[in-house]
């Protein structure tokens, strides 16, 4: 049977090899969009992470308890130490406050950061944080201050000073605009003095090696020990705990790449259907001769589906080899055509991004090109297993 399957499509290389050189496309296309689409959705995770740390440790029910209750003693960051070992820990302050010029006062959420951390760097993008307050650059626009001008702080229930006269060090743009209209950096020694001294309203932890998406078995492992370590009053979130719309934006962002990858079999599937009702149209004698002979209905629909799945898989194979070599180009580092890059850039994007493939993508896009052939295959096999031989031979191709 699959002898015979294998000459039947020999018998027709033009249109076996042009069909399964589509095929080989669609596989190759699914692959190197799968692999984009990882690539992208860890630029995002690495650009979400670095702004919000892995995990992060801070007072339960934070949101619902009273500004003095969301803090605590920095003294936890030992306790994290010891239990994750080679983790970076930086301590964040946040606190609202007033912020005002000589014209007008706006609200503001104060972030005390500590000078040279990793949260520092990623969220200030290189500005100055010892020289005194950052300000998001629509709130500096708002207030009219520029770079050595002075804007008076004004905290709300504060443990510490409460109020202070600095001078603006520089002003950032942020990747979300309501951010950046309330956004306040100081130094964390600082922002502590005047806030709550002492204190942190939460300890931003950086794992080590961990800078894909698919890694977060990694982060759920390191938080069920810290939560087991850390005494009570205090909770341990994830980064997709933290801001769960930035994890839904990313796992959205796959689920679309997943669906157009379906969307490209749903057409290879329509390029086989016509493929093969093409060679039934053509075999209609062929097929009445096998059953006078006594091929069963059902074996004329097996040598049928054979043909297609023969088809298919050598097309498939092909299309891995292809989207192998593009997955191999694209886990090098590539970058985005510059307008492209610059309008995703806003939403959190890197300028450099690196192809990753796993092994159920593989399986994915083997399974959508088998369910292409299965699907392409059932009604002229249906057809050809209900030709009556009799008919079957006196029928000529229109």
């Amino acid at each position: 049977m699959i002898a015979l399957a294998w000459r039947n499509l020999w018998r027709a290389r033009a249109r076996s090899l042009l069909t399964a050189g589509v095929v080989a496309l669609v596989v190759a296309l699914g692959l190197a969009l799968l692999s984009f689409t990882w690539a992208a959705v860890n630029g995002y995770f690495a650009t979400f992470t670095a702004r919000i740390g892995h995990l992060v440790v801070r007072v339960e029910n934070y949101e619902k308890r009273p500004l003095v209750e969301r803090v605590f003693p920095a003294g936890t960051r030992a306790e994290v130490l010891r239990v994750l070992p080679g983790a970076g820990v930086e301590g964040r302050l946040l606190w609202p406050a007033l912020v005002a010029g000589e014209r007008r006062s706006e609200p503001a959420l104060l972030t005390g950061l500590e000078p040279g951390g990793r949260l520092a760097r990623s969220l200030l993008k290189g500005a100055p944080l010892e020289g005194g307050a950052v300000l998001g650059r629509a709130l500096a626009v708002r207030l009219q201050k520029r770079p050595g001008d002075l804007v008076y702080l004004y905290l709300p229930e504060a443990l510490g000073e409460g109020s202070g006269l600095l001078p603006v060090a520089a002003t950032v743009e942020l990747l979300e605009k309501n951010e950046e209209r309330a956004f306040l950096a100081l130094p964390l020694a600082t922002a502590s003095r005047l806030a709550a001294p002492g204190m942190v309203s939460e300890l931003v932890i950086f794992l080590p090696g961990v800078v894909r998406f698919s890694q977060q078995a990694r982060l759920e492992l390191a938080q069920r020990r810290l939560s087991a370590a850390l005494p009570g009053g205090l909770e341990v979130l994830r980064w997709d705990q933290t801001v769960p719309g930035l994890s839904g934006m990313v796992r959205v962002f796959h689920r679309m790449m997943l669906l157009f990858v379906g969307i490209f079999f749903l057409l290879a599937a329509l390029i086989l259907l016509n493929t093969v009702y093409l060679s039934l149209s053509e075999r209609v004698r062929e097929f009445g001769l096998l059953s006078a002979l006594g091929m069963t209905p059902g074996r004329v629909f097996l040598l049928v589906y054979l043909e297609t799945l023969m088809l298919t898989l050598v097309g498939a194979l092909l299309g891995l080899l292809l989207g192998g070599a593009i997955h191999l180009r694209l886990a090098r580092g590539f970058a985005l055509p510059p307008e492209v890059a610059e309008s995703y850039a806003e939403f959190g994007l890197p300028p450099v991004l690196y192809g990753e493939l796993h092994r159920q993508d593989v399986l994915l896009v083997l399974l959508f090109a088998l369910a292409a052939a299965l699907l392409a295959a059932f009604w002229p096999a249906f057809l050809a297993a209900r030709l009556e031989p009799a008919r079957a031979l006196r029928y000529v191709a229109a």
